[in-house]
């Protein structure tokens, strides 16, 4: 029969570090590091990738675990960045070690690499992290143009529905002024033809 007093000495140890601090079972990283607060320590670790979000039970996770924890593998295929509360994101090589308790450390964006289908894609402004990595998990090619003083994301072989005449098109998203805040007006369709943009097609 076991003692009781030894079962609260054992809780007591699995939720007290040997210098009095409290260990939490689970912290949310990104809500400490936007509300301005160091990380604690704590049993399991709540942090996101892209949209999705994942725990661990370790604070330190090499960029290969990171990505595979996704289901973004091979891991050799796919970019992934550090994102802080302030600052761009930072690059994350291949072997290296992530703490997740370190200052600052907000969140991770994965993207497949650049080359898709032999072609590199063309990235002549800057989306926000989110709305491209959010591009990134629809596994097109996609790219980001300026033509004249009007910006354009073209997603290559978007999907239709069934009842059209062809199974896929090239889709163009005009960027309004005042992005991010501005809301998007509408998409262009075109059926596969080649990469370039033409503006009399009509809106949908």
């Amino acid at each position: 029969m076991s003692n009781p007093t030894e079962e609260i000495i054992s809780i007591i140890e699995e939720t007290v570090v040997s210098e009095g601090v409290v260990i939490l079972d689970i912290v949310d990283i990104e809500e400490y590091v936007l509300a301005g607060r160091q990380v604690p320590q704590a049993h399991r670790y709540k942090y996101r990738v892209n949209k999705q979000h994942f725990v661990v039970e370790t604070p330190e996770l090499t960029c290969e675990q990171i990505l595979e924890k996704a289901g973004l593998v091979p891991t050799s295929q796919y970019r992934l960045r550090l994102k802080r509360r302030s600052g761009p994101p930072e690059e994350i090589k291949a072997g290296h070690t992530v703490h997740l308790r370190d200052h600052g450390v907000e969140r991770f964006i994965a993207q497949p690499k650049e080359v898709q289908d032999g072609l590199e894609a063309r990235r002549q402004f800057a989306l926000i992290p989110d709305d491209a990595a959010f591009l990134d998990t629809l596994g097109l090619h996609w790219e980001a143009l300026r033509d004249a003083n009007r910006l354009w994301v073209i997603i290559y072989d978007m999907p239709l529905p069934a009842g059209f005449q062809v199974g896929t098109a090239n889709v163009a998203i005009e960027i309004a002024p005042g992005y991010p805040t501005s809301q998007l007006d509408m998409a262009y369709f075109y059926r596969k033809r080649g990469r370039g943009i033409t503006l009399e097609s009509r809106a949908a």
